[in-house]
C-alpha cells in the first residue's frame, strides 16, 4: 500500500500546473452593434485556452474531463 495522499498528490500538481499556466493570447474580435452603438473586444476562443492548458496539466499528470 502506498504512503502518498491522493488528495494532498492532487493538490500538488495543481500547484506546480497553475503557477506555470499563462493568460491566453485574446486573438479573436467580437463586434456589437447595437441601436446605440457600435462596439467591439478581444478575446480567447476555447480552443486557444484548450492548446495552452493541456499540455502544462499533462505534464504534471493531470487531465481535463
Amino acid at each position: 500500500m502506498s504512503d502518498i495522499d491522493p488528495q494532498a498528490a492532487l493538490f500538488e500538481a495543481l500547484s506546480k500546473a497553475q503557477a506555470e499556466l499563462k493568460n491566453p493570447a485574446k486573438g479573436k474580435t467580437a463586434s456589437i452593434r447595437s441601436a446605440k452603438a457600435t462596439y467591439s473586444y478581444k478575446y480567447a476562443d476555447i480552443a486557444d485556452v484548450l492548446d495552452g492548458v493541456r499540455p502544462v496539466l499533462a505534464s504534471h499528470g493531470l487531465a481535463l474531463t
